[in-house]
């Protein structure tokens, strides 16, 4: 049986090339945000929102208050994200920098000589970080008091 010769017009290249694109970009959001889940988890809950939830760690209280929030002021958990969202960002390699970047759909005019700005990859990365916590199931920490 002879196959069937296919031809280059038969591929749409720049759409799976596209697709391709942002699926990698998932992939390396993703695998950012957990490192940064990783290190959450090990710094102590501080009891910010007191006796009615027995939170262990940092990421415990980041997921309460994406999912019940706001509680506090943004700039709190900013402060407390910005060094870790900058270590993520500062160790992607340049193409997993240029594949976030571009997933990012930046507003330019020129995709080859645009600026890579990098708020754009960590904005791409807490919002990675934000989706992971707004659906962890967080029930197991509430206390019943009857």
């Amino acid at each position: 049986m002879m196959m069937s010769e296919v031809s280059p017009q038969d591929y749409d290249l720049p759409g799976a090339a596209q697709s391709a694109v942002f699926l990698l970009a998932e992939e390396v959001k993703l695998r950012a945000a957990r490192r940064i889940v990783h290190r959450l988890q090990r710094i102590s809950a501080t009891g910010i929102y007191g006796d009615e939830y027995s939170f262990r760690s940092l990421w415990d209280e980041f997921c309460h208050e994406q999912q019940n929030g706001p509680h506090f002021d943004q700039d709190v958990w900013d402060d407390t994200l910005e060094a870790l969202l900058q270590a993520e960002g500062e160790r992607l390699t340049r193409g997993e920098f240029e594949v976030v970047w571009l997933a990012s759909l930046p507003d330019v005019a020129d995709l080859k000589t645009a600026p890579r700005v990098q708020a754009d990859v960590l904005s791409e990365i807490r919002s990675a970080l934000h989706g992971v916590a707004a659906t962890r199931n967080l029930a197991r920490f509430e206390v019943w008091n009857d």
